[in-house]
């Protein structure tokens, strides 16, 4: 193969490079494969695409072409945006489980998680997923529903915890 390297030195050290980054590729895909967690593989995911360019611009380095740097600045740009939609979609999925978690052990109404916020044992919130009216109506909620209403209140038409008029 024709290189643009005229020292034999600096040619061996480029190709030991390109063997080092094929198998640093392997590995990581053997963690993309793996997991454990989705957020693993993410990272994982994130750095392929990394070392892909260290890769494109080792070997444009060793064949003396600039379009291969020009193709590791993309794929730089793409991993970036990429890393940035995956994050959300995992925050977004994770305040999701948190939210189904809390609702169905019952954890919502022995204020675990009230209005959005889950506390942790010192009493800060963790999370705050809504603020405002939205968490005055969930507190609202969460104690209608912790005290069922006997038959009487509902005769006498007693706001139930479905009325949103009443909480805004």
């Amino acid at each position: 193969m024709e290189t643009g390297i005229e020292s034999d030195l600096l040619s061996g050290v480029l190709y030991v490079s390109l063997a080092v980054l094929s198998l640093a590729v392997l590995v990581a895909f053997g963690r993309v494969l793996r997991g454990p967690s989705l957020p693993d593989r993410v990272v994982a995911i994130d750095y392929v695409s990394y070392v892909t360019m260290g890769f494109l611009g080792t070997y444009a380095i060793l064949s003396g072409r600039e379009a291969y740097i020009d193709a590791a600045l993309v794929l730089g740009l793409l991993a970036f945006i990429g890393t940035i939609a995956l994050a959300r979609y995992v925050e977004g999925r994770s305040e999701t489980q948190q939210h189904a978690e809390a609702y169905g052990t019952g954890a919502f109404r022995s204020e675990g998680h009230v209005g959005g916020a889950r506390h942790r044992e010192e009493g800060r919130p963790d999370q705050q997923v809504r603020a405002g009216g939205q968490t005055k109506r969930a507190r609202r909620r969460a104690e209608a529903s912790a005290q069922p209403r006997s038959a009487e209140g509902r005769e006498r038409g007693e706001p139930s915890s479905t009325d949103d008029e009443a909480d805004e």
